[in-house]
């Protein structure tokens, strides 16, 4: 299997709500594979694959990854300094955050990179007090590089944000944004791509809004009230140093 379709799942920009560029991928990749490819309300992208077997015998099984991923929303735009502040759009630990890189998707479909930055002096300025305080959400900003007047011009509350990143190979290993869960597509969409002759209707669903909710899953499995169902997801292997032996998912196979 060839890493270029993971490549283009993990850096499309997807954050919950906000799914269109990764849907468009996931439509075009299932189109050919199925007999009908519908978008539903709720923007999940649906693949029917007919099944061989008798109209009676047939069964529904749905496959499902979602498509969305964790982000962040613009809840201000300083007009003075041109730094913005956000929300959180599903799970963070601020430690993840410091000096990332992002994306914003600011007014007119503008794709903005920023750095998130954290707001306060630097370490080597801070009190011995200070140092110790640890750090919140509400500590970071990001920093486009613009002025005030060109921040207010392309970007406005409610504008969402995603990490920028892109796909790296790492030894036997990759490294990317979004692994949670374009991986779980990416395993379905090949996995389709090798059926053949299937006796059941299989309905492949790349679902959205996963990380706010579960919407996109809980929406589509009303909608093809299947007999089967598949959760296609990530979990975290902890082979990593400072993980017990006892909470181990994978054991790291790498070379010694």
């Amino acid at each position: 299997m060839t890493l270029q379709l993971l490549k283009k799942l993990t850096e499309s920009f997807g954050p919950s709500g906000f799914e269109d560029e990764t849907r468009k991928i996931v439509q075009e990749e299932l189109e050919p594979l199925c007999d009908k490819v519908w978008v539903n309300t709720l923007g999940s992208v649906v693949g029917l694959k007919k099944g061989k077997g008798k109209d009676k015998d047939r069964k529904k099984i749905m496959i499902a990854g979602h498509i969305d991923e964790i982000g962040f929303i613009v809840s201000h735009v300083d007009e003075k300094t041109g730094f913005l502040r956000f929300v959180t759009v599903g799970g963070f630990d601020p430690k993840t955050l410091v000096c990332q890189q992002v994306m914003v998707l600011g007014k007119g479909k503008h794709k903005l990179p920023g750095l998130l930055s954290i707001a306060g002096k630097p370490i080597h300025m801070q009190t011995p007090e200070e140092t110790k305080k640890g750090l919140a959400l509400t500590d970071f900003y990001i920093d486009l590089g613009l002025s005030g007047k060109e921040a207010a011009k392309k970007v406005e509350v409610g504008d969402p944000v995603v990490w920028l990143r892109e796909l790296t190979e790492m030894g036997d290993l990759v490294n990317c944004k979004a692994m949670d869960d374009r991986v779980g597509v990416y395993v379905m969409i090949e996995a389709l791509r090798k059926t053949k002759g299937n006796t059941h209707d299989i309905y492949a669903v790349g679902t959205t809004q996963e990380e706010v909710g579960l919407r996109g899953a809980t929406t589509s499995s009303y909608e093809i009230q299947p007999d089967v169902g598949i959760a296609l997801d990530i979990t975290l292997a902890m082979d990593i140093p400072g993980s017990e032996p006892h909470a181990q998912v994978q054991k790291n196979s790498a070379p010694a």
